[in-house]
């Protein structure tokens, strides 16, 4: 398992099997082969100090099903038997260095672990994944669901939002809740407020590690006498179901209302996978007409990437490109369209907003740490794929908020846009040393920023669609997965998209936008050119999408042939007929938290009841429980059940 380096000295002698500390401050550190084990149990919970550190095992509440730990891993392995101490059920002191304490929670399911170090940079707790079926709460590159051990290997990064297609191991996805669920019947979570890293299966460990580290991009202590804290706790129950219905109950909050019901029913059309960057107002139109003569229907048409005189400046690039804007979404609503707009969060150097922003009494952007009070505090510059040298909204400043806001607003009234498409909102965009504009709790720092994003966006209302997600379960709009490519493997291709929607409603996001049907077509020039996925692709990711929350195009099924065009169609429709199935599973997981998709095996499985096969053209019916082996499904076979009669014959 990874080591950190400890920052405190710690010098001592052997002399012939006695084992004696140099300095008597340094009364906590010995050697380990002089450590007697001792062991503490708290019902379901066991710790143990050994001569191999501390270690913990906790059973479910059924069958006994166990999970093992090591704690305080980086911790000096020099240190002596723990005192006890007055804090929690469970309660072990190394002197001033270290506390470990362990509270039972009042339900009876769940045990509180937190250490608090001083002097040192880090610490770290690492879990055996042994043979458990583990599921994480973070949207992935290589996404797996369950996770596996080698092919989700990770070294330990900052658990926080952010941009994976920057980087697949340094960086998660924009969707990051600090949960992990195993199919023994156990659950671990993480409070906000812990700078938290995690990895996944370093260097073969069979294990993954929960740190908290005193190191960029969470607010570093300024005085190392303060403590670190780690805090997570583990709860169990009598199987996986029944411990993450208790413990979800805990680890957030739901919406209390769902998204607009026009999303869920009609597709959304976007210009960006068809067009990349290169739009005008011709493009667009020509765009709603296909549309329209190909005989489909939307619920939006989103003028993607590009519309805008400067990034950054909320106003349309009316010389050449969008002449009448107004006019462009006068027509499209004429035939039934609602507009929306692609919008970002950053402002790019050479922009008219830029300078209004920075004149301003209050910063803005993101500051630097490193410049001095003096020209407003020259806000810290990122870049991103639009921009060089940009400014970073802070959308922890509600002053900000309400600036950035209000262009969009004016937008609204000016030229009609209906709603917004939200990019971007992930951390690793930052400043590489920053301060926000939230400083009652700087603890909270960097992933409260993600959270305030996204609640400032809602605001804009339900047709409004974010790409990430933090603490942030309790808004009623669709989070989009991450950017696929048009691939067949779970290198964030076709086959990642049921397990990212699975991994998303685990973390308790169950209004999930899709992201584009045949991905995203990249190309080796990402912004200007796009490689189509195959037909075969397109197909079969059409049919992966039928039954998810939305629809999404943007590579149009008439650049293929007139067959995927009327089975298309023919798709949408049959989505638009489960739309209000689909609404009533939405409502049903304000009431309750239950997932509007929820995960079968890939073999088809047939709950208890009578089943109709829809996609055979006899429709035979098969009394469940059972399992349907090697089903067959050509190109052009979408296999879907309904439920006839819940009670088998």
């Amino acid at each position: 398992m990874a080591r950190f380096p400890h920052s405190i000295a710690v010098p001592f002698v052997f002399l012939s099997g006695l084992c004696v500390a140099t300095l008597a401050t340094l009364a906590t550190l010995d050697d380990p082969s002089c450590r007697s084990k001792s062991s503490q149990t708290l019902d379901e919970l066991t710790l143990e100090v050994t001569s191999e550190g501390v270690s913990a095992t906790i059973s479910n509440q059924l069958d006994g099903e166990k999970l093992t730990w090591a704690l305080g891993t980086s911790l000096p392995r020099e240190l002596r038997d723990p005192e006890q101490c007055s804090s929690g059920n469970i309660c072990w002191q190394w002197g001033n260095l270290a506390r470990l304490s362990v509270d039972k929670s009042s339900d009876d399911q769940c045990y509180e672990v937190t250490w608090s170090v001083n002097q040192l940079s880090a610490t770290m707790d690492c879990f055996k994944i042994g043979d458990a079926k583990w599921f994480t709460g973070a949207e992935e590159y290589f996404q797996h669901f369950p996770m596996e051990p080698e092919q989700n290997k990770r070294p330990l990064v900052p658990f926080l939002p952010g941009d994976m297609l920057q980087n697949p191991l340094k960086y998660y996805g924009g969707v990051v809740e600090p949960y992990w669920l195993s199919s023994k019947g156990i659950a671990i979570s993480v409070p906000v407020g812990i700078p938290l890293f995690a990895n996944w299966n370093e260097d073969d460990t069979n294990e993954f590690c929960l740190a908290a580290k005193d190191e960029q991009p969470y607010n570093v202590r300024k005085n190392v006498d303060d403590p670190l804290i780690l805090k997570y706790s583990v709860c169990v129950g009598n199987d996986i179901k029944a411990v993450h219905e208790h413990t979800i109950q805990t680890v957030y909050v739901r919406a209390s209302s769902i998204p607009d019901t026009r999303m869920i029913t009609h597709p959304i059309w976007s210009t960006w996978a068809q067009y990349k960057a290169d739009i005008n107002e011709s493009t667009v139109l020509q765009f709603g007409n296909e549309i329209i003569n190909h005989g489909f229907e939307n619920s939006q048409l989103e003028i993607d990437d590009n519309w805008e005189s400067c990034y950054g400046d909320a106003t349309f690039s009316t010389d050449l490109k969008f002449p009448d804007p107004s006019g462009m979404v006068s027509d499209l609503k004429a035939k039934g369209f609602r507009v929306t707009l692609w919008i970002h969060p950053f402002v790019n150097i050479e922009c008219l907003s830029w300078t209004d922003a920075t004149s301003r009494a209050q910063p803005y952007f993101i500051q630097d740490t490193k410049t001095r009070p003096v020209l407003n505090h020259l806000p810290g510059l990122t870049y991103w794929w639009q921009g060089d040298l940009a400014g970073y909204v802070d959308f922890t400043n509600p002053t900000a908020v309400t600036w950035w806001g209000a262009r969009l607003e004016k937008l609204k009234t000016e030229v009609g846009i209906d709603s917004f498409k939200f990019d971007a909102g992930e951390i690793n965009w930052f400043p590489s040393s920053y301060r926000l504009g939230f400083e009652s709790d700087t603890s909270l720092w960097p992933g409260i920023f993600t959270t305030k994003y996204a609640e400032s966006v809602a605001n804009f209302g339900n047709q409004i669609e974010v790409r990430v997600g933090y603490k942030a379960q309790h808004l009623d709009i669709f989070v989009r997965m991450l950017d696929k490519d048009s691939k067949w493997g779970y290198d964030n291709g076709l086959k990642t998209m049921i397990t990212t929607l699975l991994q998303m409603n685990l973390a308790g996001y169950s209004f999930v936008l899709p992201d584009m049907i045949g991905g995203n077509g990249y190309s080796s020039d990402p912004l200007h050119q796009s490689e189509p996925p195959t037909k075969e692709l397109f197909v079969r990711w059409l049919q992966a999408n039928v039954f998810m929350p939305a629809l999404q195009f943007s590579f149009v099924p008439w650049i293929f042939d007139q067959e995927v065009v009327d089975y298309s169609r023919a798709m949408a429709e049959l989505h638009a007929s489960f739309a209000p199935k689909i609404v009533d599973l939405a409502n049903e997981y304000v009431l309750n938290g239950s997932p509007i998709n929820r995960p079968i095996c890939r073999d088809i499985y047939l709950p208890q009841g009578t089943w109709r096969d829809e996609a055979d053209p006899l429709h035979p019916v098969y009394e469940g429980p059972m399992w349907l082996d090697s089903y067959p499904a050509d190109l052009w076979t979408l296999p879907y059940f309904t439920l006839v009669s819940a009670e088998s014959k």
